[in-house]
């Protein structure tokens, strides 16, 4: 499903309540199984976590091609 995704030039974005020290630990283990998103969002990162959509919106951001992101 994901290389499929990706074929089609759509980026995979992941979420997740866990620290981002956990998750650094949790990425390398699901990159040994072939699973690597763009962009990984921790609870940490954005201002209030669930079920405020900002992680949602933060991978956006990050996963966003150059040419759309404002100057």
């Amino acid at each position: 499903m994901v290389a499929e995704l990706r074929s089609r030039g759509i980026k995979i974005g992941s979420t997740t309540g866990y620290l981002a020290e956990m998750m650094q630990i949790n990425q390398a283990d699901a990159k040994r199984q072939g699973y690597e998103p763009d962009a990984t969002v921790c609870a940490g990162d954005v201002p209030a976590a669930r079920p405020y959509p900002y992680m949602c919106l933060q991978n956006v951001i990050s996963s966003a091609s150059p040419r759309c992101r404002p100057a």
